[in-house]
């Protein structure tokens, strides 16, 4: 399977550059997709809170080819889509409270911002709806 040979060359890639925040999301991802929600959050909580503190010269090493005066936007575009993989990998586990905090995070990152990356259909109205649906959840257990 796709997801096992990924997890593979992830696990290379962590051995690599250990702790790195694109390493440890890119492993969050496929135990997410693997169905591995303990082992996804674990990495991808680590993975935001090394975000917190990258700065626009590990952007800039991390891609050197890309425009510098975007790096502090790209910056914002990981925290949220950390943030968002997080909010999916709780609600894929059934913890629909941390689900609705991660959720939030991710809509407080991109709430003001204009030129937003976090992820292909996931823009601010989708957001809000995706959390209001699981409020409703919530509400009915």
């Amino acid at each position: 399977n796709k997801f096992d040979e990924a997890e593979k060359l992830m696990e290379k890639v962590n051995q690599k550059m250990p702790n790195s925040v694109w390493s440890l999301n890119g492993l969050g991802v496929v135990h997410l997709n693997q169905g591995k929600y303990d082992l996804a959050i674990k990495e991808l909580e680590l993975a935001f809170e090394k975000a917190k503190n990258l700065t626009e010269a590990d952007y800039r090493m991390a891609y050197p080819g890309n425009d510098p005066k975007f790096a502090k936007d790209r910056i914002e575009d990981i925290k949220s889509g950390i943030a968002f993989n997080l909010a999916l990998a709780y609600e894929k586990s059934g913890n629909l409270t941390k689900a609705l905090e991660w959720y939030n995070v991710t809509k407080g990152l991109i709430e003001n911002r204009t030129n937003v990356l976090v992820a292909e259909g996931i823009n601010k109205e989708s957001l809000v709806a995706k959390i209001n649906q699981i409020y409703a959840k919530n509400e009915n257990k």
